[in-house]
């Protein structure tokens, strides 16, 4: 019995290939019969001789063909056995473990939130990482948003991989920043009224101060939280993640901006004037590949970590946790490119989760599921979507 190979599938794509250019001597040959030695999803054309169909199945499979040679039908039929190997869908061999709900510090590997503001409406959505849901971790990330005074506020936080309870001080950080810098929002009142040539002057040294008393603030929460347990449980090292804050208010004359930022992650703006502005500058830590976790260290740094932008009109706004954008910014100079936030854009609008409506927000959270090879980390995102200002 001759044995030869069928050139090889994988499994979830589409597959074609010819049994006769498999075999030696392809020429004169009448095909009797064709069986696979078991369920691959595959179908076999006997007339020709063509193998087709999406591969259910992974591994190495036989196909058993009978067959004639010559134009005498009557002559004895002649077997063969082709191989196929039938590579796995990498998407299948990631389990979904459960996370131990006694665990310290559990909360759901999920979590989604939709709300309205004048003119517009703001969703998000946080997914545990296929990293951490094959091992049965805990998602990481957190965020919170709100509308207060005329200012929509976000704060977007991932937790260290490398911390143990991480997710902790994401949620520890997320919370306190966004409440210490909503209750000064009452400071920029009388900035704000000044014309667009000097309202960001006006802005940018309250905006300093302000987010001084957030960094000072957090940190002393952070800090409260390890002393509460660290005889016990856990140290100083174990609690450690990133911080994205981003604040927008319309004004008589446009729309002005605050951002602050520790670590990695995006910060996109859309205007009708601009285009898309990218407010996230980025840190490096101190090997390819690493950031930079909020700390003390941050005080000394957050005029230059703060940054106030003015907009004539504002369509929209994008922030995310490096899961998202490490697949769709894969460089540095990448986030100024137009094309690189248009085609996450068209993504979301793929997904019906562009623009906001009823039940965005779920399949904004189906949506962070794709899959990316090598990107399987923690994803979290918050749109905002404006009208026509």
């Amino acid at each position: 019995m001759q044995a030869l190979r069928l050139p090889n599938a994988k499994q979830g794509q589409a597959y074609a290939a010819s049994i006769f250019g498999a075999m030696a001597q392809p020429s004169g040959i009448t095909l009797l019969g064709a069986t696979f030695s078991d369920q691959t999803g595959l179908a076999v054309c006997l007339t020709s001789g063509q193998v087709s169909g999406t591969p259910t199945h992974n591994g190495i499979f036989s196909l058993e063909v009978r067959y004639t040679t010559g134009v005498d039908s009557k002559k004895a039929a002649h077997r063969l056995t082709l191989g196929l190997l039938i590579a796995p869908d990498p998407k299948l061999l990631w389990k979904t473990l459960p996370s131990d709900k006694a665990g310290l510090f559990w909360r759901e590997d999920e979590k989604t939130a939709f709300l309205e503001v004048p003119g517009g409406t703001a969703i998000g959505a946080s997914k545990r990482g296929r990293s951490h849901a094959h091992a049965g971790g805990y998602r990481e990330d957190d965020f919170q948003m709100t509308f207060v005074n005329g200012w929509f506020t976000c704060v977007m936080c991932d937790g260290a991989g490398s911390s143990k309870y991480s997710r902790r001080a994401a949620e520890v950080l997320a919370e306190s920043a966004l409440a210490c810098f909503n209750s000064h929002l009452n400071y920029f009142d009388a900035a704000l009224l000044e014309p667009p040539h000097r309202v960001v002057d006006a802005i940018k040294p309250l905006a300093n101060n302000i987010m001084l008393k957030v960094v000072e603030q957090s940190l002393a929460n952070l800090d409260a939280e390890i002393q509460r347990l660290l005889p016990q449980v856990l140290t100083p090292k174990d609690f450690a993640s990133t911080l994205l804050l981003f604040a927008c208010r319309q004004i008589s004359s446009g729309w002005i901006c605050i951002t602050y930022s520790v670590g990695d992650g995006a910060i996109g703006v859309f205007s009708n004037s601009t285009g898309v502005a990218n407010l996230q500058e980025g840190d490096t830590g101190e090997y390819s590949g690493q950031t930079r976790f909020f700390d003390e260290h941050c005080v000394k740094d957050t005029a230059k970590r703060t940054r106030v932008e003015f907009f004539e009109s504002l369509t929209g706004a994008c922030i995310m946790t490096d899961g998202i954008a490490d697949v769709y910014f894969d460089s540095t100079n990448a986030f100024a490119d137009p094309a690189c936030w248009e085609r996450l854009l068209s993504d979301l609008t793929a997904a019906s989760c562009q623009p906001i409506t009823v039940g965005a927000e779920l399949r904004l959270l189906h949506w962070l599921d794709f899959w990316s090879q090598g990107n399987h980390d923690d994803r979290t995102i918050i749109l905002l979507n404006i009208g026509k200002s």
